[in-house]
């Protein structure tokens, strides 16, 4: 295809995605010297907490813990505030972003990445030049996690504060999975038992031990 590229695994040969002809690679071991280059900043406290790679070698990530843990109120279990370096090789650009999802698979990531993009202190960069000689700029998101999680603190204050009935849980079920037979639609068997099926596995969810003295 003219003017296009094709990155692809030197290891195996397989092709990860097309990219445009002003596109400059980013490897991965650019992952490993950016948090090196992070750590000068916070090296007290940050750590290298999980890394891997999701859509064979598509998308690749390393995620850093670069705070203690806190605890949000009415949770009696810790959160940690994390610094995800995420990297494409099809197109999509190196993120170094807040979050408090601790990636370990597709979906995590995907969790975090669609979390992040558009916060303030998430720092993006084209794969257009060398991620390095903007690593300074970048400094201001690990910085950014301290903000988030403060204001995250607050947030969770606010909402713990907030009762929640019984009554309001099942409205909420009935919102968040909705039955259009409860609303006189037709619908046949099968989507009525994948709307009771969906409920349940919520229900063993919310009744279940991880809600235990938070519920």
């Amino acid at each position: 295809v003219e003017g296009t590229r094709f990155i692809s695994r030197d290891d195996t040969g397989a092709v990860l995605g097309p990219v445009g002809p002003g596109y400059t690679p980013v490897g991965n071991g650019a992952l490993g010297e950016f948090a090196e280059a992070l750590f000068e900043e916070n090296n007290s406290e940050t750590k290298i907490v999980t890394a891997g790679h999701v859509d064979g070698g598509k998308l690749v990530w390393m995620l850093l813990q670069v705070a203690e843990p806190f605890v949000f109120a009415g949770d009696d279990s810790p959160t940690y505030p994390y610094l995800a370096l995420m990297n494409g090789h099809g197109g999509s650009s190196f993120y170094a972003m807040p979050t408090e999802h601790r990636i370990v698979c597709r979906n995590i990531y995907r969790a975090a990445e669609l979390a992040g993009k558009n916060k303030p202190t998430t720092f993006k960069f084209r794969h257009t030049g060398s991620v390095m000689d903007r690593v300074d700029e970048a400094r201001h998101t690990l910085r950014g996690v301290k903000e988030d999680t403060l204001a995250a603190q607050e947030l969770a204050a606010g909402l713990a504060s907030i009762p929640a009935s019984e009554t309001a849980y099942l409205d909420f079920v009935a919102m968040f999975l909705p039955d259009p037979a409860e609303r006189g639609e037709q619908v046949s068997d099968r989507v009525r038992e994948n709307i009771s099926r969906a409920r349940g596995v919520l229900d063993r969810i919310y009744n279940g031990p991880t809600c235990d003295g938070n519920r």
